[in-house]
């Protein structure tokens, strides 16, 4: 449902009530929310993912958790 940019920006790709295809099976795509880090460099530096992304990506997990009433991440 989410992507986070190599620096840091968060994108939606499908509301949270909307069902994604992301991990190959309806009964969980149906029952998750996806977050896509993207790497910020290739193979050849072994498909590193930036600190700003997984900052980024931390804080997003965060506030579903917070939304969701989920308790702590």
């Amino acid at each position: 449902h989410y992507a986070i940019s190599p620096t840091g920006h968060i994108g939606q790709a499908v509301n949270d009530k909307d069902t994604a295809w992301s991990n190959a099976n309806a009964y969980s795509n149906a029952r998750s929310i996806s977050i896509e880090h993207s790497n910020s460099a290739g193979a050849a530096q072994d498909w590193p993912i930036s600190p700003a992304t997984l900052e980024a990506g931390a804080h997003l997990v965060a506030a579903i958790c917070c939304y969701y009433d989920l308790g702590r991440p």
